[in-house]
């Protein structure tokens, strides 16, 4: 991860870079770039797994949305919504599953991938299950007399498990919170689970708005 960098009195901030799991390429839980000052500034980048400010982040990074610009014209982002991921070993299968998880093998790992919540059944006890689970990420408001923040990055939770065959595990994926309009307040993200594991990501924070209250 990386910390976002500072706007200026017109131009939004940068997000903060998510996480570029066991270096695969892919960036989760980056954080919504601010909102711009119309006119005079421009809306922040989006970090690496986030949003520029502005526009949604993208499904299943947990990243979150990115601000409203000054005027109330532009509306927050969303944020995205969470994933879970398992890597084991290539011998190792799904003898059932729900919720129709992605499945790839790559140099000797099977990778399965929950974009929408779901269950599975492992056809073999291993003890060597890597697994990433990210919340949805927050949204954000819209630009309202001021610029809005970015919505914090949803929850990142990384580790080792055990597993049975036979046993069901069951996998809940946080939805994105929904971007605003105007003087609307944004939604926060939802959690991201794993039964059996203990595993819960919190999902990321709303951006704030700019409104004068």
């Amino acid at each position: 991860f990386r910390s976002g960098a500072v706007g200026t009195s017109s131009n939004g901030g940068r997000g903060g870079d998510g996480l570029n799991w066991l270096g695969l390429g892919t960036y989760y839980a980056g954080g919504g770039g601010g909102g711009g000052q119309n006119g005079t500034g421009s809306n922040g980048a989006a970090g690496l797994g986030g949003a520029a400010g502005g526009s949604a982040a993208t499904a299943n990074t947990g990243g979150g949305g990115g601000g409203g610009a000054n005027p109330a014209s532009q509306s927050g982002g969303a944020g995205g919504s969470g994933v879970v991921i398992f890597r084991v070993s290539s011998g190792i299968t799904l003898s059932a599953s729900t919720g129709s998880p992605v499945q790839t093998v790559d140099s000797g790992y099977r990778y399965i991938q929950f974009n929408s919540s779901g269950s599975c059944t492992f056809n073999a006890k291993t003890s060597t299950v890597e697994y990433l689970a990210v919340a949805g990420g927050g949204g954000s408001a819209g630009g309202s007399g001021e610029p809005s923040g970015g919505g914090g990055a949803g929850g990142v939770l990384t580790g080792t498990a055990s597993v049975s065959s036979g046993q069901t595990y069951t996998i809940t994926i946080g939805a994105g919170g929904p971007g605003a309009t105007g003087y609307s307040l944004a939604t926060s993200g939802a959690n991201t689970t794993i039964s059996s594991f203990s595993v819960t990501c919190i999902g990321g924070g709303r951006g704030g708005t700019g409104a004068y209250y």
